[in-house]
Formats: C-alpha cells, sequence, structure tokens
C-alpha cells in the first residue's frame, strides 16, 4: 500500500522544483548569451544551490530546502531521471544508423582508444595513491578497479545536450561522438557492475559478467529486429485508436521507460535503454514531427534543465580546503582529462580522423556527469570509496562536465566540413523545413490511369530518398483492381513501395481510414480530360474535402508523348506557405530532371491595366521585385537557375497561362487550399480556370480545410 506524503514533503517538493527550474532556465539563458551551451548554466545552478555556495552562505535555508533525507531526494532524482530518458530519446531520434555505418571503421577505434587509456590510467593512479586515501580494509586492487571504470565512462547525456545546443548533432563530428560515448558507457557499466559484485561478495562472478553481456547482446539484437516492429504497430496503434499525436506522445515515453526499465533489470544503465528506443522510433516511419517538437519542448524548458541542476549540486567544493583532498582531486581530475582526450585523439588518428576531429571527440568524451557521480555512489554505497575518494571522483565527474562545453565549442569550430558532409546538411536543412518534399510516408490512390502513373514519377523524384510510398487502389468498378495497382507500383525504382490490398467497401472510407495511420502525403491522379474539381470522380472529391494531409493531385496533359515530360515547368511567386510548397516541388522536380523552370508573380490590378498607367514600370514594382527575388533564390538553394518574371493583367491565372504559352511550359505547378461547397471541392476560381483553359499537365499542391499549413522551408 502506498504511504503518503506529508504536507510539508509535497511542500519542500514544490518549492525545490520552482527553485531549480527558475534558478537553471536563468543561468542557462546567461550562458547562452556568452555563446556556452545552456547545460553549463544549467550545472552551476547546482553548485550554487548546493552545499558549495548556498549550504555555506545559507545553511538553515539550503537544510530546509534540501534536505537530503531519502522521500526528499527520492522525489527530487525520480524526476531528474525522468529528463535523462526523455533526452536520450531525443538523441536516439538524431542518430542516422546509414552514416554511422559509413563511419563505423573509422569509429570504432575512438572508444577502444577512450576506454583503454582511462582504465590503464586509473587503476595506476589507484595503485599509487597514499594509503590515507584507502579504507581500511579494502583490496586496493578492487579499489584501483573502481577508480578505473570511473575515468572510463563518459556521460552520453551532457555530450548530448552539448551538441544539441550547439546545434551539431547531425554533423558527422557529432554522430561520432554519440557513438562513442555509448560505447564507452555500455561497457563502463558492465565493468561497473562486475566490480560491485565483486566488492559485495568478495570474488569474481564470471557466470554473473557471462549473464550480462549476453543479456545486452539479446536485447540489441531483439530491439533492432522485432524491437522495431513492435515500436511501428504501437505508434501505429496510437495514432489509430487514440487521439493522434496525443496517444502517439504516450506511446513513446511507454516505449522509452520500458526500454529504460529492461536494461536497468539486466545489469546496465536505463540510459541505454532509452537510447536504443529513441533510434528505433527516428527509424520508423510513422515517426512524426510535432511528436519530436513536444518532447524537444518539454525537454528543453523542464526535464533536462532540472537534471542538470541536481547533478551539479553533488558537488561540494568546500572540501578542497583539506590538502590531501585538494591534491589527490587534482592528481585525478588531470589523468582523468589527459587519458580520456589522448586515448579518444589516438583512436581517430587511428580511424583516418584529422587532427582537429581527434580532438574534439576527445574532449566530448571526458564529460562523465551524473554517470561518474552514480559510480562514485556505487563505490561509496559497497565500502570500497571513503569520503576522500568520493568527493575527488565527484569532483571530477562535475568539473569535467562543466570544462566540456566550453572546450567543445572551441574545438568544434576548428573541425573541417567536408564537401560531402556539407552538401548532406544542405539538404537536410533545405528538405528538412518541407512537409511536402520532406514526407516520409506517401499514400498513392490510384485507378490505374494515366493521372496516378504520372504522380507515381513525381513522387519517385521529388521525395526524400528514404519516404515509402504505399498504392492503394480506389476502384469503382472501372478497372481490375489488382492490375491498376500493379501498373503503378512497377513505376518506382529502388524506393520501398507496398501495394495495399482492395479495399472492403466504401474506396474512400477506406483510404481516408489508410492516410489517418501516420501518413505525411495523399496523392491522386485525375484523367487528362477533367476541366474543372466537379469533373473528378465522387472519390477523389471527398478525398480532396476529407484528407487530413496535404493532396498532390496530378492532372496529366494528353495526349501525353514519351520523352518531353516535364522540360519546362511554371509556378507562382505568391509569397504564401500553400504556393511555396508548390514552388519547391518545381525547382526539385526540375534539378531532378534537368528542366528548365520559370516563376512567375502577377500583379492582378484591373484598375491599372485598364487605365495603361504602369507599363514596363511593373517590373520594378517594389512587392513583384521582393516576391521574385524570394523566389529565385529558393530555386538556387535547389540546384536550380529559376527565371523570373513580372506579369500585370486583370487575373492572375490567365496571365500565368499566357506566361506558359509565351515559355513554352509543359507542367504549371501550383498551390491551393481547398474549401467544402456543399461537400464538393472548391480549389478557387483561378483552379478551376486552369483546369478548364490549360493544355499543360497541372500538378497541384492541395491543402484541405482541416490539414496543417505547409511549413516554408
Amino acid at each position: 500500500m502506498l504511504a503518503p506524503l506529508t504536507d510539508h514533503e509535497l511542500l519542500v517538493f514544490w518549492v525545490q522544483l520552482a527553485t531549480l527550474l527558475a534558478v537553471a532556465r536563468g543561468l542557462g539563458y546567461l550562458a547562452r548569451r556568452v555563446r556556452q551551451p545552456a547545460v553549463v548554466g544549467e550545472l552551476l545552478a547546482g553548485v550554487l544551490l548546493g552545499p558549495t555556495v548556498l549550504g555555506r552562505v545559507a545553511p538553515d535555508v539550503a537544510a530546509w530546502l534540501f534536505p537530503g533525507d531519502r522521500v526528499q531526494s527520492g522525489l527530487l532524482l525520480a524526476l531528474a531521471w525522468l529528463g535523462v530518458v526523455v533526452l536520450l530519446v531525443l538523441t536516439g531520434l538524431e542518430v542516422d544508423l546509414p552514416l554511422v555505418g559509413r563511419l563505423v571503421r573509422r569509429t570504432a577505434w575512438i572508444p577502444v582508444g577512450g576506454l583503454i587509456l582511462p582504465l590503464l590510467g586509473g587503476y595506476a593512479v589507484g595503485r599509487l595513491v597514499p594509503d590515507l586515501v584507502v579504507p581500511e580494509g579494502v583490496d586496493r586492487a578492487v579499489f584501483a578497479a573502481f577508480i578505473a571504470v570511473a575515468l572510463a565512462v563518459s556521460a552520453l547525456p551532457v555530450v548530448a545536450r552539448v551538441l544539441t545546443d550547439m546545434g551539431l548533432i547531425r554533423r558527422d563530428i557529432g554522430q561520432v561522438t554519440m557513438v562513442a560515448a555509448m560505447a564507452d558507457d555500455l561497457v563502463g557499466w558492465i565493468l561497473l557492475g562486475l566490480l560491485t559484485g565483486v566488492a559485495v561478495e568478495g570474488g569474481f562472478d564470471a557466470a554473473g559478467l557471462g549473464v550480462t553481456i549476453l543479456a545486452v547482446g539479446v536485447f540489441l539484437v531483439g530491439a533492432f529486429t522485432v524491437g522495431q516492429r513492435a515500436v511501428d504497430a504501437t505508434l501505429r496503434a496510437a495514432l489509430r485508436l487514440t487521439e493522434g499525436v496525443a496517444g502517439a506522445f504516450t506511446a513513446i515515453i511507454l516505449m522509452a521507460l520500458t526500454g529504460a526499465a529492461l536494461t536497468q533489470w539486466i545489469g546496465t544503465e536505463a540510459v541505454l535503454g532509452a537510447f536504443i528506443v529513441g533510434i528505433l522510433i527516428g527509424r520508423s516511419p510513422l515517426r512524426r514531427r510535432e511528436l519530436e517538437h513536444g518532447l524537444e519542448l518539454w525537454s528543453s524548458a523542464v526535464l533536462a534543465p532540472l537534471f542538470f541542476a541536481t547533478a551539479g549540486m553533488y558537488l561540494d567544493a568546500g572540501v578542497l580546503t583539506e590538502p590531501a583532498v585538494a591534491i589527490w582531486s587534482g592528481v585525478l581530475l588531470l589523468v582523468a582529462c589527459v587519458t580520456k582526450l589522448g586515448g579518444a585523439y589516438l583512436g581517430a588518428r587511428l580511424g583516418r580522423f584529422d587532427p582537429a576531429t581527434g580532438l574534439a571527440v576527445g574532449i566530448g568524451l571526458n564529460a562523465r556527469g551524473a554517470l561518474g557521480v552514480i559510480a562514485a555512489t556505487v563505490g561509496l554505497a559497497t565500502g570500497v570509496f571513503g569520503q576522500v575518494a568520493y568527493t575527488a571522483i565527484v569532483l571530477m565527474s562535475i568539473v569535467t562536465s562543466m570544462l566540456v562545453p566550453p572546450l567543445m565549442t572551441w574545438a568544434l569550430r576548428r573541425v573541417p566540413l567536408g564537401d560531402e558532409e556539407a552538401e548532406r546538411l544542405r539538404r537536410e536543412a533545405l528538405y528538412g523545413g518541407s512537409v511536402l518534399i520532406n514526407a516520409r510516408r506517401v499514400l498513392l490512390a490510384t485507378r490505374g490511369g494515366v493521372g496516378a502513373r504520372v504522380a507515381a514519377r513525381v513522387i519517385d523524384l521529388v521525395m526524400h530518398s528514404d519516404a515509402s510510398v504505399t498504392v492503394m487502389s480506389v476502384d469503382d468498378g472501372s478497372a481490375e483492381p489488382v492490375e491498376a495497382v500493379t501498373a503503378v507500383t512497377e513505376l518506382f525504382g529502388h524506393r520501398r513501395v507496398t501495394a495495399s490490398p482492395q479495399p472492403v467497401g466504401d474506396p474512400a472510407s477506406a483510404v481516408l481510414h489508410e492516410v489517418g495511420q501516420g501518413y505525411d502525403l495523399l496523392a491522386v491522379g485525375a484523367t487528362g480530360d477533367t476541366v474543372g474539381t466537379s469533373d473528378l470522380s465522387p472519390v477523389l472529391q471527398r478525398l480532396l474535402v476529407e484528407s487530413p494531409v496535404p493532396v498532390l493531385l496530378v492532372r496529366p496533359r494528353e495526349p501525353l508523348t514519351a520523352g518531353v515530360m516535364f522540360q519546362r515547368l511554371l509556378t507562382a511567386a505568391t509569397g504564401t506557405p500553400v504556393g511555396q510548397a508548390a514552388e519547391e516541388i518545381s525547382y526539385l522536380l526540375a534539378a531532378r530532371v534537368g528542366a528548365e523552370v520559370d516563376v512567375v508573380h502577377v500583379v492582378s490590378r484591373a484598375d491599372q491595366v485598364l487605365a495603361g498607367s504602369w507599363g514596363d514600370s511593373v517590373q520594378h514594382h517594389p512587392v513583384a521585385r521582393a516576391m521574385l527575388h524570394g523566389s529565385v533564390e529558393l530555386a538556387r538553394r535547389f540546384g536550380m537557375a529559376a527565371s523570373g518574371l513580372t506579369r500585370i493583367g486583370a487575373t492572375a491565372y490567365e496571365e500565368l497561362l499566357a506566361a506558359a504559352h509565351e515559355r513554352g511550359a509543359d507542367t504549371l505547378v501550383i498551390g491551393a487550399r481547398v474549401r467544402s461547397v456543399d461537400g464538393r471541392p472548391f480549389l478557387g476560381h483561378g483552379i478551376e480556370y486552369l483546369l478548364q483553359h490549360a493544355p499543360q499537365s497541372l500538378i497541384i499542391v492541395a491543402v484541405p480545410p482541416n490539414a496543417a499549413e505547409p511549413a516554408p522551408v
């Protein structure tokens, strides 16, 4: 039965949270103002509120606010560890396994060097320290081994936060550092578990070590096989059965807690399980940006600052007034920094990384953070460490964590950016902000017609290389469903394509149900003789009106001559998010097929046209110039040299069509908001005009009433 907390315990807990969060966030803000990662200020918050400052300046206040009993400490530490779990899930989301796979041969030497030298250095220091440091009755070899392990671990949460704050976690150096820190922690915690057994049982437990290593191996293999399918199934069920994103957010937290519990149970650390769950979620096609934003907000605003502030409270610098403690702590800190830096640097150089990268990785792995504090706490609890050794390890852990952010900031500025890495980062930055071209799951609804085949071609050219496509029949009896799906599926290259089974009952309801299972984009094709949304089939009309995601509607020109599709595209510069989404499609499509692209801004002022008062001066209209400049610059970022045109006319879409005729465009790419009029889709009079009069192929980015506005790049 749960024992209720007293009113006083609850009061202290609420005041603790408010105080820690306010000071941590405030100092984090100040740290960023002086160009340091926020984690520096958050760690300093713990130092200020801990025994180092508050405990000496106002001991009565410190005793009331942080009494140190198990109940009050447990409440605060439980919330802090939840912050670690969420932070490691976010870190796992950023791990690019294909990139790590390409770097693994070079990277493997870094954790090896980062482990061996600190282990050897820590063991040597432990064997050579004065007798007054080693508690009476403790085997010096066991004492030295505990010191070695405390020096070998790296604080994955601290490293992750520094890289995230600096915006470098997606760089090669960030990925290498994260993988190396994970490997060091994994081996370090296995060794710590082994040594704990030796200290408690008084002997070496080879069987226990074997079981732990086997359990970790089984966990990792299971995670990337059965676990990946379980994560996908859980997210799919959460999106389908619960209130959308909120339910999926809960599912992610539950999976993270489950992974943390599993790795804690098998004898390693909860951070490993949370990290692996984050990787699995990042690999899932059901990954949603809204979920990541929610986790990032919750972590950066509340949980992570509480964790780092709590870690900083372990430091009591006052004990350094004792000469023996000061000397011993200084030696240990020096050995810890030199061996970890030197080992990681040598490993990086053996892996043929440049010196600046080796230095940056070595600095990053030097952070021990709360994990070093935990290693010291385990040593103290088992009687291997006395107060002097415990203080030295805690001091080393906190100081290295506080030194890493500024030193790593300095070192990372000197790491060269290779051409291949620069191009990868440019693509990620360019595509990452677009809902459409960065879509990870696309549903193509088809009856097997030419419109669907052209839509498949557009998707294959434009969408992210990792995007998966599901082809689903919306047959209304006019075509053979299996043949219709097969004909479209075969048009894709090496992309992951799934043929959905023939829907039972109403095809529109089946497609809408399917698109609600975590898809980012719905694509449909219209026939070439479609001259208005009223000519669309009832199924397509309903999809346009009710789709919860943007719809890519493709109406090809007829007859569609092979080899001349997408030679010259024309799009409109409107300055709206929907219009920019259409521009992105046109620029990327043109870049992929080597087509020309024109971007037109129309000044639709009937009064000025009739008066004839502007003439050629419209080319110098400030709004028109700004619009076209932004569009041409966006095209350049996509690798295209777009031609910018300004026209004046009574109606914008008549001028667009006239420009398309003059420029010889074969495809128009336009964005539109869908409105429901008596249950039927209405894309605006301009789109209806183009559907009726344009002989060109039309690619329409249609954003339904209940869909989110596409995010501009």
